[in-house]
């Protein structure tokens, strides 16, 4: 059960690799000890091969040699002759009886027992009968049954060998078998303990993927090892966390928009009373006095707002999932919302849109794209031109926004996209604003993996933003 339930990963990787390895190592074994067993029967049929063919041919000398003595000694009659042939005669029955204890087939063994037989009835026909041509004719038999027993060795050693090349060829398939099912099973188990090892990391990265998407419905749960479920609880319990510090900041906001909001609306509310001349009629100077009170509060009202809306997007934890988006029908809708404006100011719009699809997240883009337009909108002169480019470079899709406006001094280009700062105005246009648009821009362009700059030029504004292309169209 602990094996099943390791204690750490780094235990389990190390089970996996010793069981794959000790399956390996068995079947290694295993191929080793058949070969083994094959060298072994090889030698042992060597051996017995060379000990008979060696005992056959030594039978065969020895036969003739008793023939010749057998002769000479029926001639001459001398005793000498006798004792050598008696001694040549032991080494001829050693060399039978070693034939027949060798583990050879049954055939062999009868003629080495007939031969031994033979032998025995010619060596009594020697002593005993005194016909010399009988005596002589026994041994050509002897001789011819030697032969037989030679021509037996042969054939089993023909056999053995027929037999140790099919046990050899049995063998290998054997091993040809084991080594492919020990290698399959190796890989099955290879492949069993990388889903061990990796389902866990899978769930752990799923679950990172789950906190950074601000998606704390879900409980967190990590299967594996003890580990990793334990880096699981406190995934888990960083979920629950973010949860109440979302739900903390949710409340925050809503009340700092209530709080906010309250005694602003009971001034609006107070200023048109008073132009309404609840309290009396009013002056002339009473009047622009109300107007610079309402404008003032409607543009406290555009910056609490603005305030707001910056303060969710920068706690946010991350962006939403980047999804392929079609970047220049962005840009058209966002000019198309900006039509009023850009015909009360006679502005000529001068585009060239390539079809081009980025990976990022719709909404952001349009406000990036939006605060470009309305901000080279606003800075335009009457009649004036602006110039909407997208092309692409590289593996991105590159946005120019040009306008014929004041531009932008060279000390203020790295400082118009900081949070509320906003440059010197136009001497002849009064533009009012919260210096959040651009600084919202920028924040949104680098969430979606791009880059914003302000260009130096001559004459007006000159913007460039960055955004990579979804992998459709780096293809």
């Amino acid at each position: 059960m602990t094996l099943l339930r390791p204690r750490s990963i780094l235990q389990l990787t190390i089970f996996s690799f010793l069981t794959v390895a000790a399956l390996l190592i068995a079947a290694l074994v295993v191929t080793a000890r058949q070969l083994d067993n094959l060298s072994d029967h090889s030698q042992q049929t060597i051996s017995e091969a060379t000990n008979a063919m060696r005992t056959s041919r030594g039978l065969i000398e020895q036969t003739i040699a008793m023939e010749r003595n057998a002769r000479q000694y029926s001639v001459l009659g001398a005793e000498e002759l006798l004792e050598v042939y008696i001694d040549r005669r032991k080494e001829f029955l050693e060399a039978a009886s070693i034939l027949s204890n060798l583990n050879i087939n049954n055939e062999v063994r009868v003629y080495a027992q007939q031969i031994i037989d033979d032998e025995q009835h010619a060596f009594e026909k020697l002593k005993n009968t005194s016909a010399d041509e009988y005596k002589i004719s026994l041994y050509p038999p002897l001789l011819d049954t030697a032969y037989q027993t030679s021509r037996a060795i042969d054939k089993w050693i023909d056999d053995q060998l027929l037999e140790l090349r099919q046990q050899t060829e049995h063998t290998q398939y054997l091993l040809r078998i084991q080594t492919l099912l020990l290698v399959s099973i190796a890989l099955l188990l290879a492949a069993l303990f990388t889903a061990l090892i990796t389902r866990p990391l899978r769930q752990i990265d799923h679950a990172i993927h789950q906190l950074g998407s601000r998606s704390y419905d879900t409980a967190i749960k990590v299967q594996g090892p003890l580990d990793l479920q334990k880096l699981g609880v406190r995934l888990d319990w960083l979920r629950n966390r973010l949860a109440e510090l979302e739900h903390q900041r949710t409340s925050f906001l809503r009340h700092v928009s209530h709080e906010l909001k309250t005694p602003l609306t009971a001034i609006q509310e107070g200023v048109a009373l008073l132009d309404e001349g609840l309290v009396g009629t009013l002056t002339s100077q009473q009047s622009d006095i109300i107007n610079i009170l309402r404008n003032n509060c409607r543009r406290l009202q555009q910056l609490i707002e603005n305030l707001l809306r910056y303060n969710v997007d920068s706690i946010a934890v991350m962006s939403p999932m980047p999804q392929p988006v079609r970047f220049d029908n962005i840009i058209n809708r966002v000019i198309s919302d900006h039509e009023l404006a850009i015909k009360a100011g006679r502005i000529n719009i001068q585009q060239h849109l390539a079809k081009l699809t980025v990976q990022g997240d719709a909404e952001q883009l349009r406000i990036v794209v939006d605060n470009l337009i309305s901000n080279a909108v606003k800075y335009s002169p009457i009649a004036g031109t602006i110039n909407i480019h997208l092309v692409r470079e590289q593996d991105y899709a590159l946005l120019e926004v040009c306008d014929d406006g004041p531009g932008i001094n060279p000390e203020e280009r790295l400082l118009i996209f900081e949070p509320f700062y906003q440059g010197q105005p136009p001497e002849k246009k009064h533009i009012q604003g919260t210096g959040l648009g651009l600084a919202i821009a920028s924040e949104y362009v680098m969430l979606n993996g791009g880059n914003i700059e302000a260009m130096d030029v001559i004459h007006g504004a000159h913007f460039k933003a960055r955004f990579p292309l979804a992998n459709m169209e780096c293809l």
